[in-house]
C-alpha cells in the first residue's frame, strides 16, 4: 500500500512545482529538473495514488476514457486499459483456462512497450474478490460458491505421481466479467501488498489445454 511518507513526499514535489519552485532545493526550476528521474518518479506515484483512490470513489469504472496504470518493469510502460480497449477483447465460445484468457487480453490490447497482465495477476484478484479460494497449502485455487455462480468450473486431475490437483476453467460469462473489470484489476494490482504471493499451477493448466 501507499505509505504516508511516500504520500507526503509526492505532495511536496507537486506543491512546490505548482508554485514554480525547484522540488528539492532553493534553486531555479528548469526543464532539466522537470525531466529528471526523481520528478518523473513522483509524477508516477501521483498517478498511482489518483488511480487507486479514484477507483475507491468509483471514478475509474464510470469513465469512458480514464486509463488505469499498474507499475511495470524498468524501461517498460505499465499495463493500461480503457473502455475502448475492453470492447475490443473477445470472449471464447467455450470454457478456457485463465492462462489462455490472459493471453487473449495481451494479444488484443498488448504492446511491446507495455507490461503484460498475467494469469497470476488475474488469479490474485479473483481470490481477493472471493471468486477463488486457496487450498492445499496455497498450491491450488478452487472456485468458491460465488465463483461457481460466476461461471468458474473447478476440475480435479491426478498427476503421474498419483498426487491430486485442481484447475479451473472459465465460461464465456466468467471471461466477460473479468474482462469488464480489468480497470479494477489494474488498480488492485498496484495497490496490493506484494508480500502475499499465491502460487499458480501454470504447468498443470497448460497440460489441460489439450483436454
Amino acid at each position: 500500500m501507499i505509505d504516508i511518507i511516500q504520500l507526503r513526499k509526492t505532495y511536496n514535489v507537486l506543491d512546490r512545482m505548482s508554485l514554480g519552485k525547484h522540488p528539492f532545493a532553493e534553486e531555479e526550476l528548469t526543464w532539466e529538473v522537470v525531466s529528471s528521474h526523481p520528478v518523473k518518479q513522483s509524477l508516477a506515484d501521483a498517478a498511482r495514488i489518483i488511480a487507486v483512490y479514484g477507483n475507491l470513489l468509483n471514478v475509474v469504472t464510470q469513465s469512458t476514457n480514464f486509463k488505469v496504470y499498474t507499475l511495470g518493469k524498468a524501461g517498460q510502460q505499465a499495463f493500461n486499459v480503457d473502455r475502448e480497449d475492453i470492447k475490443s477483447i473477445s470472449v471464447a465460445a467455450n470454457s478456457i483456462l485463465i492462462t489462455r484468457l490472459a493471453k487473449n487480453i495481451n494479444d488484443t490490447v498488448g504492446r511491446e512497450s507495455m507490461r503484460s497482465i498475467t494469469a497470476v495477476d488475474l488469479g490474485k484478484w479473483l481470490v481477493h474478490e472471493g471468486f477463488l479460494e486457496v487450498k492445499d497449502r496455497q498450491k491450488n485455487k478452487v472456485a468458491t460458491e460465488k465463483g461457481q455462480e460466476l461461471g468458474i468450473i473447478t476440475k480435479e486431475r491426478v498427476r503421474e505421481n498419483g498426487e491430486n490437483y485442481f484447475f479451473n476453467r472459465y465460461t464465456p460469462k466468467a471471461q466477460r466479467y473479468i474482462i469488464d473489470h480489468l480497470p479494477e484489476i489494474s488498480c488492485f494490482l498496484q495497490g496490493k501488498n506484494s508480500n502475499l504471493v499465491y502460487e499458480q499451477n501454470t504447468a498443470d493448466e497448460e497440460k489441460e489445454e489439450n483436454i
